[in-house]
């Protein structure tokens, strides 16, 4: 799905066979959800708008985030590399459940 306007929406995962996560500008969202609930047959498909506070899944609002962050990761580590066991959060893999802390 892309807005006429050039925003897009990306497929960020399938939960299943009828349970899938986009990620995108909230007027996006906003369009592709009444498009659903307009030019969908039935049954139509649910669809609900969850408020985020960072944008963990979305590439296009992401963009320029690693880089930012691994620039304040080197100023505030005098460019030493940082190691897992300098986290200080749990890093766990959102695709098996692993524990990615080394």
């Amino acid at each position: 799905y892309a807005a006429s306007s050039g925003d897009h929406v990306s497929l960020v995962v399938a939960n299943g066979s009828e349970a899938f996560l986009v990620a995108g500008d909230p007027s996006a969202l906003r369009r592709l959800q009444t498009w659903c609930g307009e030019a969908c047959r039935p049954p139509r498909p649910a669809t609900r708008l969850l408020p985020v506070s960072a944008p963990y899944h979305c590439e296009s609002l992401l963009s320029g985030a690693c880089g930012a962050a691994l620039c304040a990761l080197r100023s505030a580590a005098g460019h030493a590399a940082v190691g897992s066991d300098a986290l200080a959060r749990p890093l766990i893999s959102c695709v098996d459940g692993a524990n990615l802390e080394g």
